[in-house]
């Protein structure tokens, strides 16, 4: 099979470490397999493609490069240069790539002769006419809601609203749980027969990264940066539906009744989030950091961070499932989590283990979270048999399940 894998965005975090997961199983089923990825550059060097992935062919989309532009940092520079390219610039054939900013186009020009293109993140991508079937993973639809803050612009929301559905039209979907099916129904009911729900199991160090062998390894390696040696960890970003200021709220009754350990944020934007926990949220303090923002780290150290913590928490309102949870749940971590379907779906379906809050309630964060802290014995004894259950879950599973998918979606374009 010679399979296109186009990823133009390469989100940071959990969608760059499921792909880190994915590919590389997808390989050791399916030794034969020829695999070209399409990705953006950043994303690229980031996550150290071209050294993690030495059988898949690398293609930098050229569509990518003026949007990548250092000198577009500047506040609202980057959704201009867009702007100008979609409704200027996209229209006209004859402007290179590299200035149009057409990625679909560019797709179009260079997937040819594969057997199947796979778009793990299709999300403000207009749909390429190829003529191979495409297969496309839906990781939610969060964008169908509000939470709080600033949201998704008028014309974010309006090109997803737009390409969504032709999407859903002209290719075979795939989401990781039951619930975004079922959201996938709410919304966009025509597709729903044709969807398939592929589980997912942790992510770190069952994927292509290096792992780290052992707690006291892990421990090692972030002694250098001088982290503490017991937290809570809740690997994160700054998007509104993380719901962090609850979160904050609970650090600050624990501390009340005499808990003073930190809480350790990690990912996209976290780096600004250093300060004391306070009943409305944090105050900024870069002296006494109560709760700690340490921005994007690599994979090992996300690794090592989850493999030491003393409890990995996810306060999220709305997600596909608790990628986190995955990884800690694969490390015999405790877990703390939101009262919501698709966290519960975990529990209910791959058997683990977790403490469940009210994820809009301080007292119920902070009582979930102190009952772990106060009883450590039993939240042993849980991680221990979450570790049992999520073993289950292979990746080589889910990299089976998939190339099913594929082959399922080839014969139906047949």
């Amino acid at each position: 099979m010679k399979l296109a894998i186009v990823d133009p965005v390469g989100n940071p975090g959990g969608g760059s470490r499921y792909l880190g997961a994915l590919v590389p199983h997808l390989l050791e089923l399916r030794p034969d397999l020829k695999i070209t990825f399409f990705g953006n550059s950043i994303s690229i060097d980031r996550e150290r493609l071209q050294t993690e992935w030495k059988e898949v062919k690398i293609k930098n989309l050229s569509s990518l490069w003026l949007s990548n532009r250092p000198f577009w940092n500047i506040p609202g520079a980057k959704q201009a240069i867009k702007l100008f390219q979609q409704r200027i610039c996209s229209p006209l054939t004859w402007i290179p790539y590299f200035f149009s900013g057409s990625v679909h186009k560019e797709l179009e020009s260079k997937i040819k002769g594969f057997d199947l293109a796979f778009f793990p993140w299709p999300f403000f991508l207009t749909f390429p006419k190829l003529s191979c079937p495409s297969v496309a993973v839906f990781h939610d639809f969060n964008f169908k809601y509000y939470f709080s803050g600033q949201g998704f612009s008028p014309y974010n929301l309006d090109f997803l609203d737009r390409e969504i559905p032709v999407w859903l039209k002209n290719c075979l979907p795939v989401v990781s749980t039951n619930f975004i099916r079922s959201e996938l129904e709410k919304f966009y009911p025509d597709a729903v027969l044709k969807t398939k729900v592929i589980h997912l199991g942790p992510m770190g160090y069952s994927g292509g990264f290096l792992a780290l062998p052992d707690r006291s390894a892990a421990r090692l390696f972030l002694d250098r940066r001088g982290l503490p040696a017991e937290y809570i960890l809740y690997p994160t970003n700054i998007s509104p539906h993380k719901n962090l200021g609850p979160l904050y709220s609970a650090m600050y009754l624990l501390r009340q009744k005499g808990w003073k350990i930190p809480l350790i944020l990690a990912g996209y934007g976290t780096e600004n989030l250093s300060g004391r926990a306070h009943p409305l949220g944090m105050i900024r303090d870069l002296e006494r950091k109560e709760i700690l923002g340490l921005g994007y780290v690599s994979n090992e150290e996300i690794d090592a961070l989850i493999q030491c913590a003393r409890i990995v928490i996810n306060t999220s309102l709305y997600e596909a499932g608790n990628g986190s949870g995955l990884d800690a749940w694969g490390k015999g971590v405790p877990v703390a989590m939101s009262d919501i379907p698709a966290f519960r779906e975990h529990v209910e379906v791959q058997g683990v283990k977790a403490k469940l809050f009210d994820p809009r309630s301080p007292q119920s964060i902070a009582d979930q979270l102190e009952s772990i802290l106060k009883d450590p014995d039993a939240a042993e004894k849980d991680a221990k048999a979450s570790l049992e259950a999520i073993s289950n879950w292979s990746w080589k599973r889910t990299a089976g399940l998939y190339l099913q998918t594929f082959e399922e979606a080839m014969k139906k374009h047949v």
